[in-house]
């Protein structure tokens, strides 16, 4: 990985990714960590102007935040995690890219998949996979 920004092309196509699975939700990119070895981004949620607040001029407002569906990511080269919290626990989802995927507690415990968004985050994990590779390999 030889970057220092999040390419515009990543980011464009990565909130259309999350779009597409919370469509009532709008996403803002922030870099936590890009380094050689790593890429780290938090998906900060926020509710569309239309379902809150309607008038609202700045759409990426405190007052519009959804806490419940942040999630980060974290990508190497042969792993995504996309970590949220979950009823208060911090639930991480490994996938290595060829439809293996493992969920694992705040305490490093295998668990099942969570109800009712792990379907989506394992959805989101493939989709999201070949575009970080491409971007930060």
């Amino acid at each position: 990985m030889n970057v220092s920004v999040i390419p515009i092309e990543f980011e464009f196509r990565a909130l259309q990714i999350a779009a597409k699975y919370y469509p009532y939700a709008r996403f803002k990119l922030l870099l936590k960590k890009l380094d050689e070895y790593e890429v780290s981004v938090l998906f900060k949620a926020f509710y569309k102007e239309q379902s809150f607040n309607k008038g609202c001029i700045n759409y990426i407002n405190d007052n519009l935040q959804m806490n419940t569906i942040d999630f980060d990511i974290w990508f190497d080269e042969d792993s995504l995690l996309i970590s949220s919290f979950w009823r208060r626990s911090l639930l991480t989802l490994i996938y290595e890219g060829n439809k293996f995927f493992a969920w694992m507690s705040d305490d490093g415990a295998k668990i099942s998949r969570p109800y009712p968004d792990g379907l989506k985050f394992e959805n989101m994990a493939v989709d999201l996979y070949p575009l970080t590779k491409h971007y930060f390999s």
